[in-house]
């Protein structure tokens, strides 16, 4: 028998795609419901400065005097196939090379190491929650003495049925009711709660 709200949304299909991703994402994705992901994007802009104050680092280094092209002024008996020549000044063009070779650079390393930066951080998010979450779904709802409800065996029944938990307790968390409930399934509802083992 379905014991569930009809009223409230079917989140099978969600609970079907997190159930699919591995925790270390799971764990990104909570992060993106918290102040972090915005410092992430302070972290990129500063990147991005670095690699442009190197690069004119760079290039003031090579040539102090010529940089970008400011020793013409002084010259102005160019003839017109020299200035054609000297369109894009080869310390404009340095600088350019440099902020580019500096920005993939930063990108490259960003996306090798922000999945494991983020995990981390969205673990610990996580269990930041865990106390009111483990008060709502232990000790208020009592998963523990429905765990061997044989419609529980599938985990994405259970996902949507903590998710539901959630939802009409109206827990200030403020990721969603499914991917909470799928980090709770994924560590074992018998684990989280600390259930005995039936008799």
């Amino acid at each position: 028998m379905n014991t569930r709200n009809p009223n409230l949304s079917d989140h099978t299909h969600e609970a079907k795609i997190y159930l699919q991703q591995d925790n270390t994402d799971l764990y990104k994705l909570v992060l993106r419901y918290s102040k972090w992901k915005h410092a992430k994007l302070w972290i990129v802009f500063i990147g991005v400065l670095v690699a442009f104050g190197f690069s004119t680092m760079l290039v003031l280094s090579k040539d102090p005097i010529n940089a970008f092209g400011t020793a013409g002024l002084e010259d102005e008996e160019i003839s017109n196939e020299e200035t054609v020549e000297e369109t894009i000044p080869k310390p404009i063009a340095i600088f350019v090379f440099t902020s580019i070779l500096s920005v993939i650079m930063i990108f490259t390393l960003w996306t090798v190491f922000i999945r494991e930066i983020a995990g981390r951080q969205g673990k610990k998010l996580f269990y930041s929650w865990q106390t009111p979450i483990r008060e709502l779904l232990c000790n208020q709802a009592k998963l523990c003495d429905r765990i061997d409800d044989p419609s529980l065996n599938d985990n994405v029944n259970l996902v949507i049925v903590v998710a539901d938990i959630i939802t009409v307790s109206q827990l200030k968390i403020p990721a969603p009711p499914v991917l909470i409930g799928t980090l709770v399934v994924r560590i074992g509802i018998r684990s989280f709660c600390g259930c005995k083992d039936s008799e």
